[in-house]
């Protein structure tokens, strides 16, 4: 005689068959999936068709006759009349991570301060694989 499977035994309560197995597996998997499809919606939600993420950073438009050559080669968001913040300088490092540009120095409000914190630019500069456009 072939043995019950888990579903058909008597007297087996529900979370007694959640716990034992497949479902739980099941259950796991479908609550990453969603948590990982809620996170990409929300992600997805402060994209900008025509600026992409860069609005996020908020470049001040007082200061964008400093800035690096790769910056203004881009399509970014540049608030008039503003200073913009900290997000812009990193950006910058990001573009140019081997502070080689000697546009750096006058581009950046404290040059030492902001090298300092290098990894965040080298971060984005190797996953947008040195393309100014995917930093």
């Amino acid at each position: 005689m072939a043995q019950p499977n888990q579903v058909t035994r008597p007297g087996m309560t529900l979370l007694a068959i959640f716990r034992e197995g497949r479902a739980r597996r099941i259950a796991v998997r479908a609550a990453y999936a969603i948590m990982v499809g809620l996170f990409l919606v929300c992600v997805a939600r402060w994209y900008s068709p025509r600026y992409g993420f860069s609005w996020l950073i908020e470049f001040g438009g007082r200061l964008n006759k400093t800035w690096i050559a790769p910056v203004h080669e881009t399509n970014f968001y540049e608030r008039p009349d503003s200073y913009g913040y900290d997000g812009q300088f990193y950006v910058q490092l990001a573009m140019e991570p081997g502070l080689t540009d000697p546009g750096l120095k006058a581009a950046l409000d404290a040059p030492a301060y902001r090298a300092r914190r290098i990894l965040f630019s080298w971060t984005a500069y190797v996953l947008g694989f040195g393309q100014p456009r995917a930093i």
